[in-house]
C-alpha cells in the first residue's frame, strides 16, 4: 500500500522520521508540491527546531474523489505534521539522549495540542 494512501485512509496526522541527512532533504520546499496518481502533497511550513530535529507541516489532498467513500465523513484534505530526527553528515559525535529528548518533547507537545493518537514511524 502506498504510504500516503495509508495516511489518508487512517487519518493519521503525525509522522516521525528517523533518517540520515540525505533522506531528510526529501521534504524540503524545493521538492514540493509532490504529486502521485491519487494525491498532492504540499508543504505549508518547515522549521528547524535545532541541529537534529525539524518539524514540517504538510497538506495531503486527494486528487481522486473515488478515494473518499460517498457516505464517509473523511475529509478530502488532511494536515500532517512530520517530525524528523537526523544526524550530522560530518561524522561529529552526536549526543543521542539530547536528540531523543528533544524529539520526544516536540512530539509530546504536538499530541497534547491535538486529539490525534496515531503515529506513523519511518526509519
Amino acid at each position: 500500500m502506498d504510504f500516503w494512501q495509508m495516511m489518508f485512509d487512517t487519518g493519521c496526522q503525525c509522522v516521525v522520521r528517523l533518517v540520515p541527512p540525505a533522506e531528510a532533504a526529501t521534504l524540503q520546499p524545493d521538492k514540493m508540491p509532490l504529486n502521485t496518481s491519487d494525491f498532492q502533497l504540499s508543504l505549508t511550513s518547515h522549521d528547524a527546531l535545532n541541529d537534529y530535529v525539524s518539524e514540517t507541516s504538510l497538506l495531503l489532498r486527494t486528487t481522486t474523489q473515488a478515494l473518499v467513500p460517498f457516505d464517509s465523513e473523511l475529509p478530502s484534505t488532511l494536515t500532517i505534521r512530520v517530525f524528523t530526527l537526523t544526524w550530522s553528515s560530518r561524522g561529529d559525535a552526536i549526543p543521542p539522549t539530547e536528540c531523543l529528548y528533544s524529539l520526544h518533547r516536540t512530539i509530546s507537545n504536538f499530541l497534547l495540542e491535538t486529539s490525534t493518537s496515531l503515529i506513523a514511524v519511518q526509519c
